[in-house]
């Protein structure tokens, strides 16, 4: 498992995914800050508008490059068959992208945190406590978790479509139509509402229902995950042109 993951990573390190989760982190810190009076800006503040941005704006549209890419890139680069090849069995290579794509999410996340911390340290006056800190590293661990959880239905889509184009398109209607519905009696049931939902019920910000995200989320991943494996396992690699 090892072997795959290392393979994966270096795969990686050739392509623009690297430069793009490098961006996709800077970008999320510099909206947590910016903002036309600086005066009186605090430490929440600043950290709520991080994980909203990551929620609501960038980490749908990113997440699911990220997974459609690390899926579809044999399919489009014909090497498929090669892949299939490997003295490794489909499932633990599905497996081994899967945890390629956890620690793309992960390294996101946490250095748009790592940003976000070092840039407000420009502009927000007051100091930042420990456990202001340790509340919100808990905050963005879980974030990490419920946007990996989204994960299957990309790949699932990859690997139907064998292209990461439509990965991309459902990231991007994802992430403008999250906004839409969150707020609606919808929002519960739309799977990428889920994320921000469940961390805007955990800071005390919004009065949700949370039973139905839950579950809509834990069937949004358990039944693409499934259906991911089972594709993978059939997948006819002669059909690659």
């Amino acid at each position: 498992m090892l072997s795959i993951i290392q393979t994966e990573l270096f795969k990686l390190k050739r392509s623009w995914i690297a430069l793009l989760f490098i961006i996709g982190s800077s970008a999320n810190a510099v909206f947590s800050i910016a903002t036309p009076n600086s005066n009186d800006l605090m430490w929440s503040d600043v950290l709520v508008k991080s994980s909203t941005y990551i929620n609501l704006l960038i980490g749908a549209p990113l997440f699911a490059l990220f997974a459609g890419f690390i899926i579809a890139q044999e399919y489009q680069q014909n090497t498929i068959n090669q892949l299939f090849t490997y003295p490794r069995s489909r499932q633990q290579i599905l497996i081994g992208k899967f945890i390629v794509i956890f620690i793309l999410i992960f390294a996101t996340i946490f250095l748009s945190f790592l940003f976000t911390l070092l840039f407000g340290m420009f502009k927000v006056d007051q100091t930042l406590s420990f456990s202001v800190l340790g509340e919100y590293l808990v905050l963005n661990l879980l974030i990490v978790f419920l946007h990996f959880a989204l994960t299957p239905i990309i790949v699932m889509l990859s690997i139907v479509f064998k292209n990461y184009v439509v990965s991309i398109a459902i990231g991007i209607i994802a992430g403008f139509s999250c906004g839409l519905l969150a707020t609606t009696p919808l929002g519960s049931f739309y799977p990428w509402s889920a994320p921000l939902l469940i961390t805007y019920d955990l800071l005390e910000l919004m009065n949700v229902d949370i039973l139905p995200v839950y579950l809509t989320l834990a069937v949004c991943l358990i039944v693409p995950l499934y259906i991911c494996f089972s594709l993978y396992k059939k997948s006819d690699i002669h059909s690659v042109a």
